[in-house]
């Protein structure tokens, strides 16, 4: 009898001490009902608890009958690198996502201590009355040790109640977005792989916007100040189209709210003095063709 319970109060101390580092993963939001037009702002957070966590993906599965994705944004997210943006499909009812943080995350340190990390945020709007649950699924988390050990986690869902009221809110999306602040700075890196684009040489770049978050970024390539080259909006990694890198390159990164961050990357191969005065020698031409011209027809005629 003794060894029984001395057994049993074993079992109950390693299932308490496993789920009290146990990584968890769940939805945050002020409130779990909401009418047919109103929004509701929910947080994916993860409790890391004592552990640290370099990369996180999933599935974030929602009840299209009942609600409709209004924006997914990465504002104050610990997550550094995206390797997959939070995006949704509204008829798969799905939002995935997949990223990296170099070096870790843990839980975050606020004036209330250490808080659980936020990972992203989506707005809902009632679509129908109705009840039903916001969850996870192919949830994986990989401890920050080195080896990409996977983490096991708990994971919660959220049961979510959309009323009969027709409560058509103010939209939350603006004020989420509230940002007057450029992405951060940045620095893209030319580089080729054997197993990228065939070898061809591309361009990485990655930032962040802790306020609305990074919208999209734009390339341009140009040699000289006469390149007259548009900006291409791009995903990294970013095939150059000057494979003999001799071309300045420029990335703008823009945020939700249209602030822009420029980096600029000297040539690694740049023109020779002739290839960078030529431009200027075609130019002092063009000038005095249009100068002649004036001279031989326009100021005649007066």
């Amino acid at each position: 009898m003794k060894n029984t319970l001395k057994l049993f109060v074993l079992a109950v101390g390693l299932f308490y001490f496993h789920q009290a580092f146990a990584v968890e993963l769940y939805l945050k939001t002020a409130v779990s009902e909401v009418g047919v037009g109103e929004e509701l702002l929910v947080d994916v957070i993860v409790d890391v608890g004592d552990e640290t966590l370099n990369a996180v993906e999933g599935e974030l599965v929602f009840p299209v009958e009942l609600v409709k994705v209004v924006g997914v944004f990465e504002r104050d997210s610990v997550i550094t690198f995206w390797l997959e943006k939070p995006h949704f499909d509204e008829a798969d009812g799905r939002i995935k996502w997949s990223g990296v943080t170099p070096g870790g995350f843990g839980n975050v340190l606020s004036p209330f201590g250490l808080q659980p990390a936020r990972l992203f945020s989506i707005i809902f709007e009632g679509k129908n009355v109705g009840t039903g649950q916001i969850g996870f699924g192919n949830v994986r988390a990989l401890r920050n040790d080195g080896e990409g050990t996977l983490v096991e986690l708990t994971i919660s869902a959220l049961t979510l109640t959309v009323n009969g009221k027709d409560s058509k809110s103010e939209s939350k999306k603006e004020e989420f977005l509230t940002d007057d602040e450029p992405p951060q700075e940045f620095v893209p890196l030319v580089t080729a792989d054997p197993t990228i684009f065939d070898g061809r040489w591309f361009l990485i770049f990655n930032t962040q916007d802790k306020e609305s978050g990074i919208k999209n970024y734009e390339v341009l390539e140009k040699r000289t100040f006469l390149d007259f080259r548009f900006w291409t909006v791009a995903e990294s990694p970013y095939l150059l189209k000057d494979q003999n890198l001799r071309s300045r390159i420029y990335v703008k990164a823009i945020d939700e709210r249209g602030n822009e961050r420029v980096t600029e990357l000297a040539p690694t191969y740049p023109l020779n003095w002739s290839e960078n005065v030529l431009p200027w020698v075609i130019m002092i031409i063009i000038l005095d063709l249009i100068v002649l011209f004036w001279r031989k027809f326009l100021w005649r005629k007066r």
